[in-house]
């Protein structure tokens, strides 16, 4: 008992009790014992769920990786059946003599088979059996016959029609033409490349025509889309730089331009020279191909698929990274696209071609398709290389590309 306080207590089992004998409080050295027993059975619940959610995700993962490795592996399996007969129109004289050599040594020896397409004249001999060959790889030098507006040609002259001696859109017609008729027959290619001043990955095309699930007994024609004429879809075209066709579409267009083409005129010429959106297949002087080619597609309802990637990054890249954004902003370039297209401070990581004024030199091509290659035989044995880098082409974009072409070995 204690006096002066009105509360009796009683101390039981060790624990203080007011009186009625009932609980009212616990002391608060077994309060800290209970709370902590309580917090290490929630942690170790915890840490159990956490444990088990871990388990499952890592098993959940395992079999995503497994899953998508077995699908990478499809991929490229897929991507080697493709394949790729290329040609590049050319003038076959001295001066690009060395860059023909170039493609020989080397994006030539990817391609399945490749050929160099020109026309009579230059100031260099045809090989004997008109077949330039490297250590490494050969292409077959085909000879456009009768084209209507040779610059080799002086009675080409015509006060009416200007730059009358300029025949890239005959001599580029004529060259598909060709490939119709000596190429198609389905032995030799599954899709065809038409390939000007550029610089391409053909085991990346490869392996973007694999992931599209395309078939070449289907009409397809893809490549960097761009466009004649603002918010005019039926202006679009594929960039010369580099574009190409299924065997399907080569058929289809070989017809038109055997016995589909509409003669060369005055009145025509004059009548559809800024009428983007008609569609018409004529043959004229001049250029430019790439739009033209486009426009004799579109009488078969052959329409150009951009190669950009989902995300609207360039695939097939027409002016050096290092100053992407000088050059994206050029009209020609955004005229047209959606704004999801237009540059944006990236590209594609799984690069097609490379594309640009700088890329006409063939130590350029050169040098940047060697490092690639170094790149790619140390990532293989995990050693250090030394690559190109400059401020066009830096070397953290080369070795983007060298990461890309490893993905199928």
């Amino acid at each position: 008992m204690m006096i002066g306080t009105g509360i009796r207590t009683t101390r039981r089992r060790g624990l203080w009790w007011t009186n009625n004998n009932s609980p009212s409080s616990v002391s608060w050295p077994w309060l800290i014992v209970l709370c902590t027993c309580v917090s290490l059975l929630y942690t170790h619940r915890r840490n159990r769920a956490i444990f088990d959610h871990e388990n499952a995700s890592n098993n959940m993962n395992k079999m995503i990786n497994n899953d998508l490795s077995a699908q990478s592996m499809a991929l490229c399996a897929a991507a080697k059946k493709v394949r790729l007969a290329c040609f590049v129109p050319t003038l076959f004289n001295s001066q690009n003599l060395v860059s023909l050599n170039a493609i020989l040594q080397t994006w030539g020896k990817d391609c399945d088979t490749l050929r160099f397409i020109t026309e009579p004249g230059g100031n260099s001999s045809f090989p004997p059996d008109l077949v330039l060959k490297s250590q490494s790889a050969q292409a077959q030098i085909v000879v456009l016959q009768n084209l209507k507006f040779n610059g080799h040609v002086k009675q080409c002259v015509s006060p009416e029609i200007p730059n009358p001696c300029k025949h890239l859109w005959e001599k580029t017609w004529k060259s598909w033409l060709w490939m119709r008729e000596h190429a198609w027959d389905g032995e030799e290619a599954d899709y065809f490349l038409k390939i000007d001043d550029a610089l391409p990955f053909l085991g990346n095309v490869r392996r973007y025509i694999a992931m599209k699930q395309w078939s070449p007994n289907e009409p397809h024609y893809f490549g960097h889309e761009l466009f004649r004429e603002a918010n005019q879809s039926r202006s679009n075209y594929a960039s010369g730089a580099m574009y190409g066709v299924s065997r399907a579409a080569l058929e289809q267009m070989g017809n038109i331009f055997k016995d589909g083409m509409l003669p060369f005129s005055q009145e025509l010429f004059h009548s559809q020279e800024r009428n983007y959106t008609n569609i018409i297949c004529y043959d004229r002087p001049g250029g430019p191909e790439d739009f033209l080619f486009a426009r004799c597609a579109r009488t078969i309802n052959l329409v150009v698929e951009d190669t950009s990637d989902v995300l609207g990054r360039d695939s097939i890249i027409l002016f050096p990274p290092g100053e992407a954004k000088r050059f994206a902003a050029k009209f020609w370039y955004r005229r047209g696209k959606p704004a999801n297209r237009t540059y944006k401070g990236s590209f594609s990581p799984i690069p097609l071609a490379l594309h640009s004024r700088p890329l006409k030199s063939p130590a350029l091509r050169r040098e940047i398709y060697s490092s690639i290659q170094r790149l790619l035989a140390a990532l293989a044995k995990n050693d250090k290389v030394k690559i190109f880098n400059s401020k066009l082409y830096p070397r953290d974009f080369v070795e983007k590309v060298a990461q890309s072409l490893q993905m199928c070995g």
